[in-house]
């Protein structure tokens, strides 16, 4: 006949991240109603964590992960009404967790999960023309 014991854990879990922002643009006028334009937006996050399980079972669960996103965008407009662009987005996400556990038995399980480059990259160009259509007469 099985034997049914309650686990009892005490748990703690620890972690910090930081988010960083930014942004710049610039606009340059090459001739009269020639412009050229850049922008470029990035964001950087960093995480780690740590969690301890102490009782009926023991654990000690650590991460870390690191997310860098960046986008670029240059467009160029005519005074005829012709715009052209390009845009840039990258987007990388590694990662690794680290899993230890014991049961009270003597039993031991250790998982190492480790995720490098979790990437993403797109691009894009475009143009447009902007055509403005008199009326007869005017």
């Amino acid at each position: 006949m099985a034997r049914c014991t309650p686990m009892a854990t005490d748990e703690v879990r620890r972690g910090r991240s930081h988010t960083h922002s930014f942004r710049v643009g610039a606009d340059y006028t090459i001739a009269k109603d020639h412009q050229l334009s850049f922008v470029y937006n990035g964001n950087y996050t960093t995480s780690h964590n740590r969690m301890n399980i102490n009782g009926s079972q023991q654990s000690a669960t650590l991460s870390n992960s690191t997310d860098w996103l960046h986008n670029g965008r240059l467009d160029y407009s005519t005074p005829f009404g012709m715009k052209a662009g390009v845009e840039f987005t990258y987007y990388r996400s590694p990662s690794d967790q680290l899993l230890n556990s014991r049961l009270l038995e003597n039993d031991e399980l250790d998982f190492f999960l480790h995720r490098t480059a979790s990437a993403s990259t797109a691009g894009k160009c475009f143009w447009r023309r902007n055509t403005a259509w008199a009326r007869a007469g005017d």
